[in-house]
């Protein structure tokens, strides 16, 4: 199964970065990203993430960027 999800940041802090994840208006969550270890929670589920690959995916993302120090924009994941 092909996936792509766009990943825009909405928030962020010292200490985490939140960002919204979706593969369509009607499909949006919410994730955020701590600082400090790379921790990734789910704050919001996307409506039709109902087994978290969405959300799982994401974390990756963003655990690729949090361990180059980086907290984009936007960016996504593409499979």
């Amino acid at each position: 199964m092909a996936f792509y999800i766009d990943l825009v940041k909405i928030k962020e802090s010292d200490t985490h970065v939140q960002y919204k994840f979706y593969t369509s208006e009607n499909n949006v969550g919410i994730v955020e990203i701590r600082k400090s270890d790379g921790h990734v929670s789910e704050i919001e589920a996307a409506p039709d993430d109902n087994l978290g690959r969405l959300f799982e995916r994401s974390a990756w993302a963003l655990m690729r960027h949090w361990k180059k120090g980086e907290y984009p924009e936007k960016t996504c994941w593409a499979s």
